[in-house]
């Protein structure tokens, strides 16, 4: 079975490959968040990678940003040019309109992202 820490990065780098938008640059496994992106010497992506075991829907999603919010601090003694949270599963969904989502427009979360690995789906959620 594999760690935790090298399915994070398989995950991450499967997510890579397809998102278009992803800038090119160093990744570096990291603490809190998960990973960074080292673009340049002063522009570096902080990402969080968590993963959703439950059905996907609102609710799940916006708890989910919510307790990955509460950790915004640890993130920020990095001091990240931008920070992602990318929640994966392997649960088949539908992505709700990422409108109605309270809380994810507010997020301090940059970008947020719901990813299927094994479906090879991004819902850009902010």
């Amino acid at each position: 079975m594999e760690d935790r820490s090298e399915k994070e990065k398989v995950i991450l780098y499967e997510f890579r490959k397809i998102f278009n938008e992803f800038p090119s640059g160093k990744l570096k496994k990291y603490e809190s968040p998960d990973f960074l992106l080292l673009i340049s010497p002063k522009k570096r992506i902080g990402i969080e990678l968590t993963e959703i075991y439950d059905a996907i829907s609102e609710e799940v999603i916006e708890y989910t940003i919510r307790k990955k919010e509460e950790k915004i601090k640890l993130y920020q003694e990095i001091i990240p040019f931008q920070l992602w949270l990318i929640m994966h599963t392997v649960q088949f969904y539908d992505i709700p309109n990422h409108r109605t989502l309270s809380n994810a427009e507010s997020s301090s979360f940059d970008r947020i992202f719901l990813f299927h690995n094994e479906l090879r789906k991004i819902s850009v959620v902010k």
